[in-house]
């Protein structure tokens, strides 16, 4: 995500079209979603065979005002965080790898 963006200014990351997201509440979502993301793989460990749906508002994008954070600073936060999940998924045993489940929504 870093390479794709670095040229753009802070006022491109930021500039929102209508309703939509700006690509800065973009990335700052796909931070948002990390712990959901991490709760299904621990539901799906646990043998569960329906995973928990995403709340249909996106309340936490909306409220964190990720327009007004710096952008590095959310890319950095999410690197770490994604490279932790990508890690648990490295470690998991072969039979759970091809388990599947359920995403109501």
């Amino acid at each position: 995500m870093d390479e794709a963006l670095r040229n753009l200014t802070e006022a491109e990351l930021a500039e929102r079209f209508g309703n939509a997201w700006s690509v800065q509440e973009e990335a700052g979502h796909l931070l948002d979603i990390e712990p959901l993301m991490s709760r299904r793989l621990d539901q799906l460990i646990q043998g569960a065979s329906v995973l928990q749906a995403w709340d249909g508002t996106n309340a936490a994008t909306w409220n964190a005002n990720h327009n007004t954070r710096q952008f590095q600073d959310i890319l950095e936060v999410f690197r770490r965080s994604r490279q932790l999940f990508v890690g648990r998924l490295d470690e998991l045993p072969e039979e759970l790898v091809e388990r599947s489940a359920f995403i109501p929504g």
